[in-house]
């Protein structure tokens, strides 16, 4: 039983490793090397090309900004129509089982915006047509 343990409890040297030289060939990963152009053309390229490149952002950047502006003008637009509708005659028809509709809640402003914008995403190949929409 001694014997078993003394067994168990001999702890095995790890071998000494040495480094292989082919890693001494290769560049030390640590330590990158800076590159030099050949000429001044390229950095004055390297720089139109940057700022370009800033410019396409700041222009996206600028546009996705008023889209929401301008989403954020329709929700509270569809908001302040809602909220204009009458409740009292609304609620009494649920109640009673009667549908009620309301022509021209968005105004007709809003509805030709909505369909020029449809209309392009569809030419676009932006949207596509549901033709089983509705059936069941």
């Amino acid at each position: 039983m001694t014997e078993k343990r003394k067994k168990r409890g001999r702890k095995i040297m790890p071998k000494i490793m040495e480094r292989p030289k082919v890693l001494d060939e290769l560049p030390n990963p640590d330590k990158w090397d800076e590159t030099v152009s050949s000429t001044d053309d390229s950095k004055e390229e390297q720089s139109f090309i940057q700022k370009k490149e800033e410019e396409i952002a700041r222009s996206k950047a600028a546009a996705l900004i008023a889209l929401q502006k301008k989403s954020v003008e329709v929700l509270t637009h569809v908001r302040s129509r809602v909220e204009s509708l009458p409740s009292d005659d609304i609620v009494r028809s649920i109640n009673g089982g009667i549908y009620i509709v309301f022509d021209d809640i968005l105004g007709s402003e809003l509805c030709s915006e909505i369909k020029t914008e449809g209309q392009a995403m569809y030419r676009d190949n932006k949207l596509e047509l549901d033709l089983t929409a509705g059936v069941t």
